[in-house]
């Protein structure tokens, strides 16, 4: 079995890992103003799932 790591989406899914981290600890609400608590969490959660969809993305495994 071989593992291999695709570049561009893996370089995208640290970004948008980087982005929900910073919403969750409360870094970007000084640049960005979120209207309410639910738009936060929304944006938060949507920005989690596009990481995480393109961690698995990322990986190709190839079985020989």
């Amino acid at each position: 079995m071989k593992i291999a790591i695709n570049v561009l989406p893996a370089i995208g899914s640290v970004i948008a890992f980087g982005i929900a981290y910073s919403i969750s600890i409360g870094a970007l609400q000084t640049i960005i103003p979120f209207q309410g608590a639910v738009n936060e969490f929304a944006t938060l959660f949507v920005s989690f799932m596009i990481g995480v969809g393109l961690l698995i993305y990322s990986l190709e495994i190839s079985i020989k």
